[in-house]
């Protein structure tokens, strides 16, 4: 039995899509290019930390003329930065968006979690009953929509997974509590779940590594997870 059947046996009541399927289009698109596999035997070189997710924003080592020169195509001409997330997740735990696409490479297979920009209400909850999720072989390269809520990906077995991980440079970086605090008081609903740089994020009530660090908390529902095949 191939792994996806065997994680739609082991999560009977899961819709596990794939991305040859029409849904997958709402979210992403799949995406190539000659210098993925390059980046891709760097990243697969980290590794995976079993108590935690692991994510680091960019990598200057990968900033080569031959990457950046074909990365840039994706992002109208300017050089986004290059970094990985790897991890033993398996569930939904929060949910984040960009103001940009966010090109991901599976070193690994995964399961991704993603909902529509108009799922979230008022910037402020969602219920993760509107949650799709997805299994993403390893070497698909995909790019997904700017504003599509997504989160850390979610290991099929126990080894945990491994992600490229490319977005518009700076996402993700700590933003001066000043600065954060007068973005806030201009008034945009938005601005409230504004948690880093183009980063904006809502938590679970029961994910306290997010709680933790004054993530709005607005994942409604169940913490969905999926079982890992072994």
């Amino acid at each position: 039995m191939d792994r996806l059947s065997l994680l739609r046996q082991k999560n009977p009541g899961l819709t596990i899509h794939t991305v040859d399927e029409k849904i997958f289009s709402r979210y992403a698109r799949l995406v190539s290019s000659p210098v993925f596999a390059g980046i891709a035997a760097y990243i697969d070189r980290t590794t995976v930390v079993p108590e935690r997710n692991t994510y680091v924003a960019d990598i200057p080592e990968l900033h080569t003329k031959e990457n950046d020169d074909a990365l840039c195509a994706f992002y109208g001409g300017l050089v986004p930065q290059i970094g990985y997330c790897n991890g033993p997740n398996f569930s939904m735990n929060g949910s984040e968006y960009h103001k940009g696409p966010e090109l991901t490479i599976a070193i690994t297979d995964c399961l991704m979690w993603w909902m529509l920009p108009e799922d979230l209400v008022d910037f402020d909850h969602v219920d993760s009953s509107r949650a799709e999720v997805f299994y993403i072989p390893k070497g698909c390269a995909f790019l997904l929509k700017p504003e599509i809520l997504h989160l850390a990906p979610c290991k099929v077995d126990h080894n945990g997974y491994k992600t490229v991980i490319i977005l518009p440079m700076g996402t993700n970086r700590p933003i001066d509590p000043a600065l954060k605090a007068a973005i806030r008081a201009n008034g945009d609903p938005e601005s409230k779940i504004l948690h880093m740089s183009n980063k904006y994020m809502i938590t679970h009530k029961d994910w306290q590594p997010l709680v933790s660090q004054g993530v709005h908390i607005g994942l409604l529902g169940e913490n969905r997870r999926v079982n890992p095949i072994d």
